[in-house]
């Protein structure tokens, strides 16, 4: 991402790619950029991040949902993301506006903080949300397997990513997945 940002960010990888003797990267997409556009041929070694499959689990029986004033028959979206410009929270807050006037009874959590957050609560109230969308902040690692097992649907909007480690924990706790 932020190679594309910026002549000097460009400049940097440039360089740094041209003197590394191997390089590891946690996908094939980078691997296939530090390929095609920067002309690595020395040796890539794609290594997923992973997860801890003893945390994360389909087999928590505490609830969240009552601690956000949600019951039981609410369908439950769940976002965890940071509130950055590379995730597209704002369009995830769109789109909940457009699916509450069809499905009454859903409900968000969006997990994580940001140099966006005020942005998007205004966004927010502005789209009159604040009875569908709930920010919790930043939950630590030990909580999310809690909010993954509780939620009906995991969503993500992002614009570019690796591994994402959410995306695995959510697959880890057999939760549905909506992505771009």
């Amino acid at each position: 991402v932020y190679p594309y940002q910026s002549y000097n960010y460009r400049s940097i990888l440039k360089f740094c790619v041209q003197q590394s003797v191997k390089i590891t990267c946690d996908c094939e997409l980078v691997k296939s950029v530090l390929q095609d556009e920067y002309h690595y041929s020395n040796d890539i070694i794609v290594f997923p991040w992973g997860i801890n499959l003893t945390q994360f689990h389909p087999n928590y029986e505490e609830s969240i949902r009552s601690q956000h004033g949600f019951s039981s028959d609410h369908q439950l979206l769940l976002m965890i993301r940071n509130f950055e410009p590379v995730y597209g929270v704002e369009y995830f807050i769109d789109a909940v506006s457009q699916i509450v006037q069809k499905i009454s009874k859903v409900r968000v959590l969006l997990v994580g903080s940001g140099s966006l957050e005020s942005n998007l609560k205004k966004q927010v109230r502005d789209l009159n949300l604040e009875d569908y969308i709930q920010f919790v902040g930043y939950v630590e690692n030990q909580k999310l397997p809690h909010y993954l097992c509780d939620a009906d649907v995991y969503v993500s909007t992002s614009l570019s990513d690796g591994t994402s480690l959410s995306l695995l924990e959510a697959m880890a706790c057999r939760l549905p997945l909506v992505m771009t």
